[in-house]
C-alpha cells in the first residue's frame, strides 16, 4: 500500500485517505481529508455570511450546474437529506406552514402573498392570543377568515392566529358566522378581528 504523511496532523495514512491534486507533484493534496473536512467546519462556523454568499453566487453564475450537482447529492445521500428536512421543519414552524399554505392556495388559484413578517405582525396584534377566544394558544395556527375551500385567500386580510382546536371547530365555515354561535362569543374581539382585517 502506497502512503503519504498529512502535513497537518503528521499522521501516515494510504493515498486513499487524501483527495486528488493536479498541480502537485504526487497528484494528490498536502492534508488528509479527514483535516480537510475539519478545517472546513471550522471555517464555516466562523464565516457563515462567507459561504452564504459564496453559494448564493455560485447558484446565479451557474444555476444548471448547481441544479445537477444539488440533485446528484440529494440521490447519493437520501439519509442526511431527510434528517436535514426534519430539522429544517422543527426549527422553522412558521415557515413550514407559510410554504404548505402558499402550495394549497396556489393549487386552488387562489391569491397568496401571506409572509412570514406578517404572520409575525399578526400574532403581535392579538397578543399572541387566540383571536376568537382570547386564550393564550398551546398549539398556534392559522386560520382562513374565509376558509380557501370557500375562495378565501392566503393573504394578511383573511388570517387570524387561533389555536388548532379552535380552527379544528371552525372547520370550513365562514369565521364571524361561526363564532357568533359559540359561547365565548365577545363583541370586543369580534370587531378586533374586523378592524385587523380591514
Amino acid at each position: 500500500m502506497v502512503m503519504k504523511i498529512c502535513i497537518k496532523c503528521g499522521i501516515e495514512k494510504g493515498v486513499e485517505c487524501f483527495s486528488k491534486e493536479k498541480h502537485t507533484k504526487d497528484r494528490l493534496k498536502g492534508q488528509c481529508k479527514t483535516c480537510t473536512a475539519e478545517y472546513q467546519k471550522k471555517y464555516y462556523e466562523e464565516h457563515p455570511d462567507k459561504i452564504t454568499g459564496y453559494m448564493k453566487k455560485r447558484r446565479e453564475e451557474n444555476p444548471e450546474k448547481e441544479a445537477v450537482r444539488q440533485k446528484t447529492w440529494r440521490d447519493e445521500n437520501p439519509e442526511k437529506r431527510a434528517e436535514g428536512q426534519k430539522t429544517w421543519r422543527g426549527d422553522n414552524p412558521e415557515k413550514l406552514r407559510q410554504y404548505s399554505q402558499h402550495r394549497r392556495a396556489k393549487k386552488e388559484s387562489l391569491t397568496s402573498d401571506f409572509t412570514v413578517e406578517q404572520w409575525e405582525d399578526c400574532l403581535l396584534y392579538f397578543d399572541y392570543k387566540d383571536a376568537y377566544t382570547g386564550l393564550p394558544m398551546d398549539i398556534p395556527s392559522q386560520d382562513h377568515v374565509i376558509p380557501l375551500s370557500n375562495g378565501g385567500s392566503y393573504t394578511a386580510t383573511n388570517i387570524v392566529p387561533c389555536d388548532k382546536s379552535t380552527n379544528s371547530s371552525k372547520g370550513n365555515r365562514d369565521a364571524i358566522g361561526w363564532f357568533r354561535k359559540q359561547a365565548y362569543y365577545n363583541v370586543e374581539r369580534e370587531n378586533m378581528i374586523l378592524a385587523y382585517l380591514l
